[in-house]
């Protein structure tokens, strides 16, 4: 058992950061070189990692050898289905994306139609890679564990059992899993934060919507019916306007990307970023109504920030989507405005940060779902696949 868990800790921190020396994996696990080195030998055996040795040393002895994901290891398909675009990779473990590919959704799609373009990409990924270990899909909506959708508002639906659907699209009896994006995001964050632990915190990501995840002592905060981080539907502006899960004034109608566009009387059409970069430049040469527009965004995005941090007293925030392309330009007026209103007195500011992994965060979470079967029990899991 120990050894297994050893294992499993061992390539999770593989995949996450793509090497590790021995003398880091040492460190990281809290065992001796000795057991480091026959941990990594076991993976190694196992055809999950291979062992280089390094070019130069670190320090006084012998170089470390570092452990890297071995070349033709097992891959797993991610699907990103966001609310204006689907996107499916192969990803393979060292969070290496083999093949991207990704397509524009019509407006409010019907689930056949983007069950039947991700089941497409699927068979050109598939064709392209050779056998899939499993099928890890991020859900802009909330989703049950079980991989059923309760609700996605910015796309019109409704109770859809959408793991099984993809499952029958991709074919093939592989495994599928899926999760909400935001979710799938702040652990994808948070284990790539720099160490061997999780890092805390609080995700927050709005494209068409607007939607968190919370990493707490290392685990994803969820709820009992697969809807918490649902924050995008917490009334905030009752005076505002209707917002597609059919409440006034919801979080997401102040501050997902459309918002932004619509004060600074843009069309919120398209490819938002892109729409949204041109209110962002016009704001930086002047434009008043572009710098208006900017600066009742940040009022509303701070107002939901600082009750978020009032109740969830997260020791980071981590944001992507819109909110990443626009924190630059916004972020001192937004911490001040959090450092202002916060029950708390902090000794320093609180971190507001773009996500590390840029737009693929939620993507490379997928990964990191499909792949969970195999980072729990690697060494079972290979001698299982191998019988």
């Amino acid at each position: 058992m120990l050894r297994q868990d050893n294992s499993a800790r061992a390539l999770g921190l593989v995949h996450a950061f793509g090497e590790a020396s021995r003398a880091q994996l040492a460190s990281w696990l809290g065992v001796t070189r000795t057991t480091a080195k026959a941990v990594a030998e076991g993976l190694v055996a196992a055809g999950l990692v291979v062992e280089e040795e390094r070019a130069e040393a670190l320090g006084r002895g012998r170089p470390s050898p570092v452990v890297r994901p071995a070349p033709g290891g097992p891959v797993v398909m991610a699907v990103e289905l966001a609310v204006s675009h689907v996107t499916v990779a192969v990803v393979g473990l060292g969070t290496h994306l083999v093949t991207v590919q990704r397509e524009r959704l019509p407006s409010s799609p019907a689930p056949d139609t983007v069950i039947g373009l991700i089941g497409d990409l699927a068979g050109s990924a598939a064709r392209a890679s050779g056998p899939l270990a499993g099928v890890g899909v991020s859900f802009y909506g909330a989703v049950r564990p079980d991989g059923f959708v309760l609700h996605a508002p910015s796309l019109r639906w409704r109770e859809l059992p959408l793991a099984d659907l993809i499952s029958r699209a991709v074919g093939g009896g592989v495994p599928v899993r899926v999760g909400n994006d935001a979710d799938l995001a702040a652990m994808a964050e948070a284990r790539r934060a720099g160490d061997a632990r999780p890092r805390d915190l609080l995700y927050l990501i709005a494209e068409r919507g607007l939607g968190a995840g919370l990493v707490n002592n290392g685990v994803l905060v969820g709820g009992a019916t697969g809807s918490f981080g649902e924050v995008g539907h917490m009334v905030v502006n009752p005076d505002g306007v209707r917002c597609p899960c059919g409440r006034i004034g919801c979080w997401e109608t102040e501050v997902d990307a459309r918002s932004l566009l619509r004060r600074a009387g843009r069309r919120a059409r398209g490819d938002l970023q892109h729409a949204v970069a041109g209110v962002l430049a016009d704001a930086g040469t002047g434009d008043d109504r572009a710098r208006v527009a900017l600066a009742e965004y940040t009022r509303w995005l701070g107002l939901g920030l600082v009750n978020m941090v009032n109740i969830f007293d997260p020791p980071r925030v981590v944001v992507g989507g819109v909110l990443a392309r626009v924190l630059p330009a916004i972020a001192g007026e937004l911490s001040t405005v959090v450092a202002q209103q916060g029950l708390v007195r902090r000794e320093s500011p609180l971190p507001i940060t773009a996500a590390r992994l840029g737009e693929h965060s939620a993507l490379i979470g997928a990964a990191d779902l499909a792949f969970a079967d195999l980072l729990a029990a690697p060494l079972g899991t290979v001698r299982a696949s191998a019988r």
